[in-house]
């Protein structure tokens, strides 16, 4: 389990988690990180590492700017 009370910040170590399979629970308040919950739940994929591989993977950041480049 991976709790996450911080107000700001912690981003990345919502993905983090959410790549090794485990959803985190995080501070309401912080609304940046408590957006990638929301994101996953209407995803409609299998899994929090589902989501986080096709969402927010090196591979989809790199196929985002060759196509800002064509």
């Amino acid at each position: 389990m991976v709790v996450i009370p911080a107000i700001h910040g912690s981003e990345r170590t919502v993905l983090e988690s959410m790549s090794m399979g485990i959803p985190p629970i995080v501070y309401p308040y912080n609304k940046r990180a408590h957006s990638y919950i929301i994101e996953y739940i209407n995803s409609g994929t299998q899994n929090p590492r589902e989501f986080v591989v096709q969402n927010y993977s090196a591979q989809k950041y790199a196929d985002i700017i060759m196509d800002g480049i064509s």
